[in-house]
């Protein structure tokens, strides 16, 4: 279909070129016959490894927005590119300092208007006096240090953490302010600071963003996760949760690739016994036919039979011997068994 087409030249244009032709198709008899007969014994697992490629391609392509040289979502490979991306946000800090401007108060005063209403008697004071300490930060001489700033930052993402699950708007506050300052500190850095400094804050961003959507498909359940892999099925349901909205209308840096490997490269809806059986008994009835017959042929019977019996027939007298032989060649096994006269 169309549609079927769209979502493999998505997948084509990430680097995701290792499918099946069931995958490409869309056609569940197709897929399960890959499955069944690629996987088959002495088959050489022709569909696994197709797949398996598959899935590295598009753990790859997920993983570049996160950073170059990202192959794989192992935990060690996060906790390094963590680690860069951290370095670069203290860097740049470090040579750009947060300069308080009209628009940062404006940003602030939203947040607070939309949220501060909403805050229960504990978190409203905590609230207020956060906004407090940045705003004497920021309208010190020299502004508020790269340091302060970090600080800042990760005390309200952290708040903003803790908060999102029980009271969403609370934490949809802290984050607010959060947010405010990474925007008044890329707007200094566009001003005063350097063209290699704003594009690196740019992308550090973004990468940054990536790393936390990849954090949270790579800590859910099951084989492939475990081996450093990025499930189609999992980032999309990583992405959708973070924002429905977003991924309904295909924005975000992941909504198009986590939408076409979910389509594309989804397991068999269940364990395909049914369609297997169908399947085996389409190719193999002729075969089995076939065999059924020449097995059950008096000529082969009685070969079978006499090669079966050939060590007891040594120890029977000659004339019994010739008896048996014709019963079992004319296919009459009960007189063979009742024997013949002597």
């Amino acid at each position: 279909s169309a549609a079927r087409t769209r979502l493999v030249d998505v997948l084509a244009d990430e680097g995701v070129t290792s499918l099946t032709a069931g995958q490409r198709t869309g056609n569940k008899s197709l897929q399960y016959a890959e499955t069944f007969l690629g996987d088959g014994p002495l088959a050489g697992q022709g569909a696994s490894r197709i797949q398996q490629e598959g899935q590295e391609q598009f753990t790859r392509a997920a993983m570049r927005r996160a950073g170059q040289g990202l192959d794989d979502a192992a935990p060690e490979v996060l906790a390094a590119n963590q680690k860069r991306l951290s370095q670069n946000f203290d860097d740049l800090s470090a040579r750009n300092p947060l300069v308080a401007d009209a628009k940062v108060a404006q940003d602030i005063g939203a947040v607070a208007a939309r949220y501060e209403n909403v805050l229960d008697s504990l978190q409203k004071p905590i609230f207020e006096s956060t906004m407090d300490s940045i705003f004497q930060k920021m309208l010190k001489p020299g502004g508020m240090t790269g340091a302060e700033y970090q600080v800042a930052r990760s005390d309200l993402g952290t708040m903003g953490n803790a908060l999102i699950q029980n009271n969403p708007q609370a934490g949809k506050a802290f984050k607010g302010l959060r947010d405010a300052l990474d925007s008044a500190m890329e707007r200094g850095i566009a001003k005063n600071g350097s063209p290699e400094d704003i594009k690196l804050w740019r992308d550090t961003r973004r990468e940054y963003g990536a790393q936390k959507t990849i954090e949270k498909t790579a800590s859910r359940a099951g084989e492939a996760t475990a081996e450093g892999q990025l499930v189609p099925a999992n980032l999309r349901n990583t992405v959708a949760t973070e924002n429905r909205g977003a991924y309904a209308r295909g924005e975000g840096q992941f909504s198009e690739l986590a939408r076409a490997g979910a389509g594309v490269m989804a397991p068999l809806p269940n364990s395909g016994t049914a369609q297997r059986n169908a399947l085996t008994n389409l190719l193999m009835l002729p075969v089995s036919a076939t065999a059924g017959r020449v097995l059950t042929s008096r000529p082969v019977q009685g070969y079978l039979g006499n090669q079966l019996l050939a060590g007891p027939l040594r120890n029977l007298p000659p004339a019994r011997q010739q008896a048996i032989i014709r019963v079992l060649i004319n296919g009459d096994s009960r007189r063979a068994l009742e024997g013949p006269p002597n």
